[in-house]
């Protein structure tokens, strides 16, 4: 348990320890900060006073300064972490009062059992260089002790705060502060258990070739081991090592689809299965055959923003392409696309009309309707023009509808539109129907009918039959009704269509 008086501590500490360098001082801005010897354990009075912070952040005003100047290269650190001690925060910098250089902080280092103080470990201390820690009171302004320490560099040192970052799917950068100045390094890596002297090998030289290392080609969500190991005039330091993983690489989204009621005259909804969750995503559109760059662009979060989509103000019975793309920290995955779409109609179109039943002077129709519409049939002669014809008027409801009045053995043209109840109109769509032929004259090879070449000729397979159809012959082989027709050759090319 901490005593409540720190000057007390303090004394008790001086005179009954004499083992550590305890002092207790107040350096309240940067050019009165108090001087610490060496290796030992520091009382502050706390952050409570004197408007001298540095990085005035989080409601921070006040600070308790601190100055440190090795005389040899070292290593150097420095915690205020005790068992649910006082919560503090640490900076620390070179250079000079008039010209602060951060170098290194901490907030929380500690964990929550000891306080959340802050703690910095194992920075390198250049001989000659003067260090500056400032305590400031964004967490707490009470006294509180710290403990400091520094290790003077003999031989070849260890390298410092070996660790791997920006790590993606196939690279990671391998970091560390090194004590040996131009000394040479070796680093080995390889999956994690892999054998010392079988891994990938790096050599380089301290301040030239790193740090940091980049090593890249490596595969995905795979556990590496890394080795470090720098050699000096003095001899090698001691091997380290870190861990990392890779990361997924940024996958290609699949299963392009859209679900019911998905498509209309002006909207879709596009779903899509994603594995990269919090993913940046660019869905691009634009009628088909649009160059990429060109279309219309959303862009979002997975999981935030999509999927699904939801695109709006198309064009309708439009077909559209799309391309999709998902950024992540990885990197990019394949752009997915041209995919299309089709917007249906604000009112479809009747479609597979036909007779069943007709007569001299009738014809019944049947036809597929999706709309419960109102509708109008004109029709006419082959060729005549719309407006010019006769006009049936009904209800799709009452389908099959009779046409009467009609001419014996006749063909007609015919257009159809269907009104909807949302005041939108189908295409005018064509369709043809006609009264029944009786017996044709040219029905066999026998009767055929003589045609010359520059005249134009009519006819139907209406009544015709199949009797005399013609077996396989050039490869040929008829089926169905026929009629027959015959042309005396001329020794020319002659062309029928």
């Amino acid at each position: 348990m901490k005593n409540k008086n720190p000057y007390l501590l303090s004394l008790l500490t001086l005179f009954f320890m004499g083992l550590s360098i305890t002092s207790f001082a107040q350096g309240e801005i940067c050019s009165d900060a108090i001087d610490i010897s060496g290796t030992g354990t520091y009382i502050s009075d706390g952050p409570m006073s004197g408007n001298g912070c540095e990085n005035c952040t989080d409601g921070a005003t006040h600070a308790d300064w601190w100055q440190f100047e090795p005389t040899e290269n070292g290593v150097m650190s420095i915690s205020a972490c005790s068992f649910f001690g006082p919560d503090t925060r640490l900076w620390v910098y070179t250079g000079d009062c008039n010209n602060l250089v951060p170098f290194a902080n901490d907030a929380d280092g500690c964990g929550f059992l000891f306080g959340n103080g802050a703690t910095i470990e194992e920075m390198f201390a250049e001989a000659g260089k003067t260090y500056f820690f400032e305590w400031d009171n964004a967490t707490d302004s009470v006294a509180f002790e710290f403990d400091f320490t520094f290790d003077a560099v003999v031989g070849c040192g260890n390298p410092l705060n070996f660790e791997a970052d920006s790590i993606t799917s196939s690279l990671a950068r391998i970091n560390w502060t090194s004590v040996n100045e131009s000394a040479s390094f070796m680093l080995e890596y390889g999956p994690f258990g892999f054998a010392p002297g079988t891994g990938t090998i790096i050599n380089g030289t301290v301040g030239v070739d790193g740090p940091p290392v980049i090593i890249n080609g490596l595969e995905e969500n795979t556990f590496y081991q890394v080795l470090l190991t720098e050699t000096c005039d003095q001899g090698a330091s001691d091997t380290v090592q870190a861990f990392f993983r890779t990361n997924f690489a940024c996958r290609t989204p699949l299963n392009f689809f859209f679900g019911t009621d998905s498509i209309a005259p002006d909207y879709a909804r596009i779903n899509w299965n994603s594995f990269n969750d919090g993913a940046d995503f660019i869905f691009e559109y634009g009628e088909e055959g649009f160059a990429p760059g060109t279309g219309t662009t959303i862009t979002g979060t997975v999981g935030v923003d999509g999927p699904p989509v939801d695109i709006s103000g198309l064009d309708e019975r439009t077909t559209y392409d799309y391309y999709y793309q998902e950024i992540c920290e990885a990197g990019a995955s394949d752009t997915v696309g041209p995919l299309d779409f089709t917007t249906t109609a604000w009112c479809p179109d009747p479609d597979n009309f036909e007779i069943i039943q007709s007569g001299d002077d009738f014809v019944t129709i049947d036809w597929e309707s999706d709309n419960n519409s109102t509708f109008t049939i004109e029709y006419g002669d082959p060729g005549f023009t719309p407006g010019t014809g006769t006009i049936v008027t009904g209800n799709t409801a009452d389908k099959p509808i009779t046409i009467n009045g009609l001419t014996a053995e006749t063909f007609y043209h015919a257009y159809i539109i269907e009104a909807c109840s949302n005041s939108f109109d189908s295409d005018s769509i064509p369709f043809t129907f006609n009264t029944p032929y009786g017996p044709v004259t040219n029905d066999s090879c026998a009767t055929a009918t003589t045609i010359r070449c520059g005249n134009i000729y009519t006819g139907t397979t209406e009544s015709a039959t199949n009797g005399d159809n013609p077996g396989g012959f050039c490869g040929a082989i008829a089926f169905g009704p026929g009629v027959w027709f015959s042309l005396d050759g001329s020794d020319q090319s002659h062309t029928l269509s």
